[in-house]
């Protein structure tokens, strides 16, 4: 199975880089349960065709047209596949790339969970969004006391 998931993926990605979101709908069971980092401009919890095209509706209009999403490297797990990757595209300020790691579960040859792991400072910052110093910095931020 391991190898057949990796393919499964790997053409869900070239679907997806392609524009073809009725096919890449087509590897997912109904009722798909896909999470993305809490955060993020379209963090939250999805489930169903319908709440995941609404899902990638938002994440294209938000980074821009140029930005993609690519696996560098697809791992079987034995319940499904490991993506690891990275987001790309162009903004004002230049180029930008950020990680991800996706884990997708697999039932008969359909992606039944999807949970996607990154930096999601990173990511608001590739859509225009507003991030506060802090984030920015990563350090945090001195209170009384020196705490």
């Amino acid at each position: 199975m391991g190898s057949a998931d990796v393919g499964v993926i790997r053409g869900g990605f070239e679907a997806f880089a392609h524009g073809d979101v009725p096919a890449v709908l087509a590897l997912l069971d109904p009722a798909t349960e896909w999470t993305e980092p809490a955060g993020s401009p379209w963090g939250g919890a999805f489930r169903g065709h319908g709440e995941v095209a609404g899902l990638f509706a938002t994440a294209a209009a938000r980074p821009g047209p140029r930005w993609r999403v690519v696996p560098e490297e697809l791992v079987p797990t034995g319940r499904g596949v490991l993506a690891l990757g990275r987001h790309t595209g162009d903004g004002p300020d230049g180029s930008w790339q950020v990680p991800f790691a996706m884990v997708f579960d697999m039932h008969e040859g359909l992606v039944v969970r999807v949970c996607q792991y990154g930096d999601s400072v990173l990511m608001r910052q590739a859509a225009g969004e507003p991030v506060a110093s802090r984030e920015k910095t990563g350090r945090p931020v001195r209170t009384e006391g020196g705490r």
